[in-house]
């Protein structure tokens, strides 16, 4: 590297002797051709390239012989040149004494690198510009980590941003609000500048406040490093919803607390749902502590009042006319139903527990035994029951004879007199290997489609149905059932049409073992 004598140091010219100190200038040069990761070079007072080290030569791609004399825009792509860049930065640092930049270069094969440049002045004992020293790095690798952290940052903002169901945004140290996404604007109702600078405790009820919950909910996130909670909190046109609440301390890269970044979840519809389970688990115990007293208190009576119609109607039986032995049956019957409703509805408490382990249940033994019960009633109704195999499943046997024997007796209860009633007990094909479909089909009155989902509630009377007489809970306790099974029930009619029942149970086994051909 060849240094002009007018850009050397003043010091190197010794005064006593009027020679070059050797030393000095061959350190000097030893030193900047040592520098490999850095271009530098020396420009004249028009941007020409006079000097050149190896770090220059190694990223840029020149040889000194190929560069020095040339212009140093050699380095700027087209359009910088056009646009004067080059022109530009030796003006600022003439004037400004320093030119700083990042920016893309050329390197000899045309391939381009982002560089860190700068540009010095140099100037003769007068202040007079006779060249520049200019320094380039190549800083590619730095450049695009930095661009892909960039990147990642952008993305996580979007994604932030565009986060609609939850509330995410930032607090300061001392609880002021620092930052807003779309999801904070749609649950809470404020818009970012209505919010940004406002402290967080503006989402606290004024209880909460007086109570110092905002304070202790940053001081735990200080100490512990989180803070969750769920409770009530405000929007901005008053109205209250139950969060799900995470304040989280954030850290600066030497592990310095800097903020808070806080979510904030409505589950206002869990809540709601858990307050609805706990009135409903309330109403099955009030209800299941009434049928204990109903049933303690009325079946006694019940039983007197069968057997002292019984007793009547075989004591007077030879002196009594039609009209008051009819009297005595509809005693009987009446007072049968009312033992039958009594057992539905110990039957309807019975089955609210959850969480039991069920036993091999073999479906086909059930309903066999069923049809053996009710072979009277289905012969004096003249029906024909046509069953085509069950599988077996994970179930409670006796629950499943009652589910059988339910629906049964209401596709009994609501035939068709105008025609025979033939009933229809099959397993239909499951996409699911884990669950069980049963259908239960008849050709009876059916019912309007609107009351499809009505029949399995309790105490439910149809149009179509209320000179039938019944206890009403019947279907509802085949839904218990089903639910207690993990399964569901539906049903579907229309009326003069007969019906279709079909039960879905889950804990299914493949494999049909016994099959049952029909009454």
């Amino acid at each position: 590297m060849v240094i002009p004598n007018e850009l050397k140091r003043p010091d190197a010219i010794d005064p006593g002797h009027g020679k070059t100190k050797v030393t000095d200038e061959a350190m000097y040069r030893r030193l900047v051709e040592s520098v490999s990761d850095y271009a530098i070079y020396m420009l004249d007072c028009d941007g020409y390239v006079s000097s050149w080290n190896p770090g220059a030569q190694r990223f840029k791609g020149y040889l000194a012989d190929e560069i020095i004399g040339r212009h140093f825009s050699t380095f700027y792509s087209a359009e910088d040149r056009m646009a004067g860049r080059p022109e530009t930065a030796l003006r600022i640092a003439r004037q400004r004494g320093r030119f700083e930049d990042k920016a893309w270069r050329v390197r000899k094969d045309g391939r381009r690198f982002m560089a860190h440049v700068v540009i010095d002045p140099v100037r003769d004992d007068h202040g007079i510009v006779i060249g520049y020293a200019k320094i380039t790095r190549d800083i590619s690798d730095s450049y695009a980590q930095e661009q892909e952290l960039r990147e990642s940052e952008r993305r996580f903002r979007l994604l932030v941003s565009g986060v609609t169901d939850y509330a995410i945004y930032m607090l300061d140290l001392n609880g002021h609000i620092s930052s807003w996404n779309a999801g904070a604007q749609r649950l809470k109702g404020y818009t970012q500048n209505e919010v940004l600078g406002r402290h967080f405790s503006v989402f606290y009820s004024d209880t909460d406040i007086a109570d110092g919950r905002p304070t202790r909910a940053l001081q735990t996130a200080l100490t512990t490093g989180r803070f969750e909670d769920t409770a009530w909190r405000v929007k901005k046109n008053g109205e209250t919803f139950w969060a799900n609440v995470i304040i989280d301390l954030i850290h600066n890269e030497a592990g310095e607390p800097i903020g808070f970044a806080k979510i904030t979840r409505d589950i206002s519809e869990r809540r709601i749902s858990e307050l609805r389970l706990k009135d409903l688990t309330r109403a099955n115990e009030e209800l299941e502590h009434f049928v204990q007293i109903a049933s303690h208190d009325l079946r006694e009576p019940l039983r007197k009042v069968l057997a002292f119609s019984d007793l009547l109607e075989c004591d007077l039986q030879d002196v009594i006319d039609d009209t008051r032995r009819g009297y005595l049956k509809s005693i009987s019957a009446a007072t049968q139903r009312m033992q039958g409703l009594l057992d539905s509805l110990m039957q309807l408490t019975r089955v609210n527990a959850h969480g039991e382990s069920f036993s091999l249940c073999e479906l086909d033994d059930a309903l066999a035994e069923v049809l053996a019960d009710m072979d009277i009633a289905i012969r004096d109704a003249a029906a024909t029951v046509v069953v085509s195999p069950l599988p077996r499943i994970e179930a409670d046997p006796a629950q499943m004879r009652q589910l059988f024997q339910n629906l049964l007796e209401n596709a009994l209860k609501y035939r068709n007199s105008a025609v025979p009633l033939r009933i229809e007990i099959g397993g239909l094909e499951s996409h699911d290997p884990t669950r069980v479909v049963i259908e239960i089909r008849d050709n009876g009155i059916g019912f309007e489609p609107k009351y499809a989902e009505r029949i399995f509630g309790i105490f439910q009377r149809l149009h179509t149905r209320d000179q039938i007489p019944g206890s009403g809970v019947g279907l509802a306790v085949c839904r218990k059932i089903c639910e207690r099974h993990g399964g569901t029930i539906t049903a579907s009619g229309a009326p003069g049409a007969g019906a279709a029942i079909v039960v879905t149970l889950q804990g299914a086994h493949c494999a049909v073992e016994h099959r049952l051909d029909g009454p």
